[in-house]
């Protein structure tokens, strides 16, 4: 379908604040672009900031709670957002992190980590590995939490956050404390792979552009022999066999929309209970724009309806697991 009136009015609006593309900024200006204004809030009980431990020290998170008590045993989402590895912060997606509390009623914790180039790869991702670890296995950290381990955790990122948060699904699939109850990849990078139909029929006039993705790579990965290993690019992987289920969204108008379509036909062919989701005249970004776009607020919901049906599957087998 042609590209939605809204995403066209908002690109014009992007293009005419600001003329200068990101990949020809310096970090700092791509860093400071203005973001634009939010409406109303999505309800909540709680929102705290704490840090959570990692090998190198701390990485700062925010916590969601829609409810007055986080039970243990009661699952969360950890939210890794995007930025190309580069920009982004936890203030970015407090908005998208609310509604998805709200809808899902469930705690959501909002993750930071080290950025690139300051910090190349692996450093965001370890940050990323030893922050879930801490939550699955230490709980949350603060004196308003009780300290008890994140039982049933939901991965959930978008972008760079959706690569993220496919490997560290990866690499917890078989940890025997670790246990990630699905992996929920909004317009996720999966792969280093320039030269899909995507990238060529949507290389620029849709916000995120293909110079703007190279520009991503370089400076997150610039060892080119790195880049096809499955910590970087999870498409990469031999085996997709026995990951945690999957909801994969991808849009019409976006470079990245073939290698979220290809890994999530990857997972479905491993038996890997798997929804994809592509929205129709979309670009890439739009999920944070809940005052935008309308398809933002109906995604959150399909996520949130996805998480009670596979809440529900885990459950039964637990249950029969029991018999």
């Amino acid at each position: 379908m042609p590209l939605d009136r809204r995403a066209e009015l908002f690109v014009e609006a992007v293009s005419v604040f600001s003329s200068t593309p990101v990949h020809e900024m310096t970090i700092e200006e791509a860093r400071a672009r203005k973001q634009p204004s939010v409406g109303k809030l999505a309800p909540i009980v709680a929102q705290d900031d704490c840090r959570i431990p990692t090998r190198t020290g701390s990485v700062s998170a925010r916590v969601y709670q829609p409810r007055n008590e986080i039970h243990n045993g009661h699952p969360v989402i950890v939210y890794i957002h995007g930025g190309g590895w580069v920009m982004g912060e936890l203030d970015h997606y407090d908005q998208l992190c609310r509604e998805l509390a709200s809808q899902t009623d469930m705690t959501v914790i909002s993750l930071d980590y080290r950025l690139a180039p300051e910090h190349q790869f692996p450093k965001g991702l370890e940050d990323c590995l030893d922050a879930v670890e801490h939550l699955a296995t230490e709980g949350i950290p603060g004196q308003a939490y009780s300290h008890q381990p994140c039982e049933h955790i939901y991965l959930c990122g978008d972008s760079a956050g959706g690569n993220l948060a496919a490997v560290v699904a990866n690499e917890f699939h078989d940890h025997s404390r670790i246990h990630i109850e699905g992996q929920i990849l909004i317009y996720p990078i999966t792969d280093c792979d320039f030269d899909r139909v995507s990238y060529r029929d949507n290389a620029e006039g849709y916000l995120l552009t293909a110079d703007m993705m190279k520009w991503f790579w370089e400076l997150y990965c610039p060892d080119l022999s790195k880049r096809p290993l499955p910590w970087t690019s999870p498409l990469q992987r031999d085996s997709f066999a026995n990951l945690p289920p999957a909801f994969v969204l991808t849009c019409e108008f976006d470079p990245l929309r073939d290698e979220g379509a290809a890994y999530a036909e990857c997972l479905q062919a491993a038996g890997v209970e798997t929804v994809h989701h592509e929205i129709p005249g979309m670009i890439h970004g739009f999920m944070r724009y809940l005052q935008t776009f309308p398809q933002a607020h109906e995604a959150v919901a399909k996520i949130a309806d996805w998480i009670d049906h596979t809440s529900a599957v885990s459950s039964g087998k637990s249950h029969t697991s029991h018999h």
